[in-house]
């Protein structure tokens, strides 16, 4: 007859040979995963506890607390199930903390795979601004897209945007001077100093950084509010004063830009409609406009340069031959 292997429970750093033994060191942590495994039904059997094994056998509860108290009664550890549950209250106690944390955990991850979703999705659309070279109407609707789903990632990279736009698309830059939410960033006396709240959201997308979008990123970050302002604001008078810049305006605008150059006669000339916002790029020394129909609202067009003020609709003055004014449609 084959010779019954007999072993020991390991229960509370404790080697346990009896019911007694395991009576005396009868551990919570250690007692589930023994009934789980079947050892302590195994060590039941070869020790000869019959009796308990079969009551032990007879557990069908799933949950880990009514387990561990029904063999805490079984194997004589506490008749008093009340007390037993008092006695799991702070295992109770460390089992919702780590769920609580399980939970923490998944909405920390949810957060970062949102945050990291926007700025991948922010990135794409900048990159359609820069890329987008000729048509103002998807230009237009890309700038209202980053105006209104990305307002918080421009707020911090509005000066960044501004250069990749004056290296890379001006018909982008213009865009952006006419979109009121992002125009408040360029322009004198209605932008927004918040330069200083740059964050490095690039650093938290390593996956979808390029040369491209990095360029003089490290510099510009330690810009001051005066710095920034004054680079924006001399930026954009030399781009109409300069004839090298202008000309490249002209170049890059194409067909996006409008202009009128002839005389009106001391009568002002209607450029465009009421109804018909246009933003203006520049004008002659002593021409004058006013949004379409605007009596006594007359302005000097030269003062335009950059400054690119929006109207509605266009009345014209010029009394000089050679004289131009130019602007784009809104």
């Amino acid at each position: 007859m084959a010779k019954t292997i007999k072993f020991n429970l390991i229960c509370n750093n404790t080697s346990v040979r009896s019911l007694e033994d395991l009576q005396e060191n009868f551990c919570v942590d250690d007692i589930l995963p023994l009934y789980e495994h079947g050892l302590l039904q195994r060590w039941l059997d070869v020790r000869g506890y019959q009796s308990e094994l079969q009551k032990v056998k007879e557990i069908t509860s799933t949950n880990k607390y009514d387990i561990i108290t029904n063999i805490a009664v079984i194997l004589g550890v506490e008749q008093d199930k009340d007390k037993i549950e008092a006695d799991l209250a702070y295992f109770r106690y460390l089992d919702d903390k780590k769920n609580e944390l399980q939970i923490l955990s998944k909405c920390i991850n949810a957060r970062t795979d949102t945050i990291r979703e926007y700025y991948r999705g922010y990135l794409t659309q900048i990159r359609n601004l820069i890329n987008c070279k000729e048509n103002a109407s998807i230009t237009k609707n890309i700038v209202n897209i980053i105006a209104k789903d990305y307002a918080a990632a421009f707020n911090s990279d509005y000066y960044r945007i501004f250069l990749l736009c004056w290296n890379n698309n001006l018909l982008a830059l213009m865009c952006l001077l006419m979109n009121s939410d992002t125009r408040k960033y360029y322009i004198p006396d209605n932008r927004t100093h918040i330069f200083g709240k740059l964050l490095n959201i690039f650093s938290t997308i390593n996956s979808s950084r390029d040369h491209f979008i990095d360029a003089d990123f490290d510099n510009l970050y330690h810009s001051s509010y005066k710095d920034v302002d004054t680079s924006i604001s001399d930026s954009l008078k030399n781009l109409i004063n300069d004839t090298n810049n202008f000309s490249r305006l002209e170049k890059e605008l194409g067909k996006n830009l409008f202009s009128y150059n002839s005389t009106t006669d001391q009568y002002w000339k209607d450029l465009e409609p009421k109804g018909q916002k246009v933003m203006l790029i520049n004008g002659g020394y002593g021409t004058k406009y006013r949004g379409s129909g605007e009596h006594g609202n007359e302005e000097d067009a030269s003062t335009i340069a950059g400054q690119f003020p929006i109207i509605d609709g266009l009345d014209y003055m010029n009394n000089y031959k050679g004289r131009t004014i130019w602007w784009m449609e809104v």
